[in-house]
């Protein structure tokens, strides 16, 4: 046995005396550790990391450098000059060794072990399996160490694909800096607790100061660093679980001890109408107070608030929000029904069960609130259709009608203005101007419907002669003669040629006096009050006439004959005689003594139809009522046409007394005889419809007999 003792500091021993090791024998090497000692006392916190002890043999005693040829011996003298052996012992960095070192240092290595070694890296704790040629080190992860990579360094732990972790033991709590190399658990001192050794025990709090918890009884630990108590039990709750959970009332604190309780609110907690959070116990009244969740109200928050609704005193029951999409003013009470949740107040121009949509008459989207009134044209619009679209705004328009606001005739239509929608505007297509692509313009203006003629043509649709012409324009137009003096505008009548003229003036081509004026045209004065009102009575006689004629063809054409027929229809034509007579702008004595001539042989006429109309009445006795009315008329007609005949007889006298003083009265004469004429006139028609009912009458009889 060989001792040897390593000074301080020192890492090598060289021994002077020759060590014979023999192979496949086990030796043991024995190291004994002394007390450090600094200024004279123990350090207890020295300490000495040993990684190997390593057995190296003297120059002499190495292969390459024994005795042989030169090479040999100018090697080893190198070796031994750059003093390699020793700073391979020193473990100097390959960086610092001389570069004769680094160069024989392989050589010598194999010569030593007779044989190049393998890397060998470990594959978890190494970067690669390369290895330094110099020593065979390999390129370790963060924290691990040995040749191979394959232990972690000490004050580590956790060996793995990321290398090793630093143990972090706490200084305060641990021993030491060291931790077990698979845990990491560092070696706590004494209440200490945790891996880092950073924490107090259960049921402390505060390391490294660690206190007991104050939990009031209902928590057994609490958080490390703030003291808080974890999992209370018994409902309560807070940092020193001093107090009841949300939804319980009551005083837990130690010394008070008034245990936890549901909030009756109405149903309590998990009953499926809680409608508070918490609730507290009034220490004056004795009596439970809800907080109630936004939305309910009441002692046990059983009502819901205004503009909420629901039933909240029903299982699964609640107060909602009323859901009228931002339309309601929540600060109006009775804006929603509170049990069925119906809008009841909707604003911004809103309407609906939600003010979902706009109000009649409104247009838009109701939930961005932006309902605009509808503009809605009034001549366009059907004002019997309802109201506009509540989303575009569309009114409803009349026929023909277009546009949003029905403001704008459709294609091919006018006169909006109607108030009944657009009419066609019908333009002649032989008569309008074409298009580039030779189409005829179809769409005429749209307020007075005039198309758009080509030259030769006139008229609204064009289909007429153009202006200043009239006639059919497919056979030939022709100028109108229009006096520019006499009428209203050049233009005459498209159809028939006549002009408008303006007053006082008249005829076909308004260069005449008008009726009812007199004097030398264009100086043309009316002939005064007298002739109007007499006008105006001739006038409706003669609409009264021509209505009569009218009835009476009327009975012609229903195939009805009787004996009267050619009797009555002579009386017509002196009738149309006297129409004739009266037309006429001057009248004579000769004419008036033609019409007292016509008068006596139309009373004639009607004695004689008197006495067929007796000859019916003796054959219709079972009438006889019928007929006496007949008879009436008759007398009445017979004492009129003795009165018309007299007054003739006064006119005649008048007229020439008037002839002989002022003309102007003999021309009101000569219209009161008109006046008598149409008298005369009338009896005649009261005779035909006299005679006519006792037809009748004659027939009834005859279908009873």
């Amino acid at each position: 046995m060989q001792q040897v003792s390593l000074k301080a500091g020192e890492r090598i021993y060289d021994s002077v005396q020759t060590v014979c090791l023999e192979p496949n024998v086990q030796y043991h090497i024995r190291v004994t550790f002394g007390e450090y000692q600094q200024t004279g006392r123990p350090d207890r916190t020295a300490a000495l990391l040993i990684d190997s002890l390593v057995l190296m043999p003297s120059s002499a005693a190495i292969g390459m450098f024994m005795d042989g040829p030169a090479l040999s011996d100018e090697r080893r003298r190198e070796f031994d000059h750059f003093n390699c052996r020793r700073l391979a012992m020193q473990l100097t960095p390959v960086d610092q060794l001389p570069e004769p070192c680094r160069r024989q240092f392989c050589p010598v290595a194999a010569s030593i072990l007779d044989r190049g070694v393998a890397c060998d890296c470990n594959p978890t704790g190494s970067v690669s399996g390369m290895c330094d040629q110099l020593g065979g080190q390999c390129q370790c992860k963060q924290n691990v160490l040995g040749r191979r990579c394959d232990v972690c360094a000490a004050g580590t732990f956790g060996f793995g694909p990321q290398g090793c972790r630093s143990c972090d033991c706490n200084s305060i709590g641990a021993l030491d800096n060291f931790c077990d190399s698979n845990s990491g658990q560092c070696k706590c001192r004494e209440a200490v607790h945790g891996r880092q050794c950073d924490q107090c025990q259960p049921g402390y709090w505060g390391f490294p100061d660690c206190r007991p918890c104050q939990c009031n009884g209902h928590a057994n630990v609490c958080d490390q660093r703030t003291g808080a108590c974890v999992d209370c039990r018994d409902l309560t709750a807070g940092h020193h679980c001093e107090q009841c959970q949300l939804g319980y009332y009551g005083d837990p604190r130690l010394g008070v001890s008034i245990p936890c309780r549901p909030c009756p609110c109405p149903g309590g907690p998990g009953s499926g109408f809680q409608h508070a959070d918490s609730c507290y116990l009034d220490a004056v009244s004795e009596s439970v107070v809800c907080n109630c969740r936004h939305g309910y109200e009441g002692e046990r928050c059983d009502r819901c608030i205004t503009n909420y609704w629901g039933n909240p005193n029903e299982l699964g029951g609640s107060c909602e929000r009323c859901d009228c999409n931002g339309n309601i003013d929540f600060d109006v009470p009775g804006s929603c029904d509170q049990k069925t949740g119906r809008c009841l107040k909707c604003t911004s121009n809103t309407d609906g069960y939600q003010c979902e949509h706009c109000m009649a008459g409104f247009y838009g989207d109701a939930q961005t609130q932006s309902c605009t009134k509808c503009v809605c044209n009034i001549l366009g619009t059907d004002i019997t259709a309802g109201p506009c679209d509540r989303i575009t705004g569309q009114c409803p328009c009349l026929p023909n009608v277009v546009g949003r606001e029905c403001d704008a005739c459709a294609s091919g239509h006018w006169k909006i203005a109607s108030g009944r929608g657009c009419e066609s505007c019908d333009c002649d297509e032989q008569g309008v101007e074409v298009d580039n692509d030779q189409r005829p313009l179809l769409q005429c203006n749209e307020f007075d419907g005039q198309c758009p003629c080509k030259p030769g043509r006139g008229g609204r649709t064009c289909g007429e002669c153009e202006n200043y012409y009239w006639g059919d324009p497919s056979t030939g137009c022709v100028r109108c003669q229009c006096n520019s003096i006499g009428s209203e505008t050049l233009q005459c009548h498209r159809a028939n040629g006549s002009c408008v003229c303006l007053p006082g003036s008249g005829g076909p081509n308004c260069d005449q006096c008008a009726r009812g004026h007199t004097g030398t045209w264009p100086q043309c004065e009316p002939c005064g009050e007298c002739f109007q009102n007499w006008d105006s009575i001739l006038q409706q006689l003669q609409q009264q006439t021509d209505d009569l004629a009218h009835n009476a063809t009327q009975l012609a054409d229903t195939g009805v004959s009787f004996v009267y027929d050619d009797q009555f229809n002579g009386i017509q034509t002196k009738l149309r005689s006297i129409e004739n007579q009266l037309s006429q702008a001057n009248i004579s004595s000769d004419l008036l003594d033609q019409l007292h001539s016509q008068v006596g042989r139309l009373q004639a006429r009607v004695d004689q139809l008197l006495a067929q109309l007796n000859a019916v009445d003796s054959r219709s006795t079972g009438l006889t009522a019928g007929v006496d009315t007949g008879h009436e008329h008759l007398r009445s007609l017979q004492q009129q046409a003795a009165d018309l005949e007299q007054s003739v007889l006064d006119l005649e006298r008048n007229v020439t007394d008037l002839r002989q003083r002022d003309p102007r009265g003999a021309y009101n004469v000569t219209r009161e005889a008109a006046q008598l004429s149409l008298r005369a006139r009338q009896l005649a028609d009261a005779t035909e419809r006299v005679v006519a009912e006792s037809e009748a009458e004659r027939r009834r009889t005859r279908d009873l007999l």
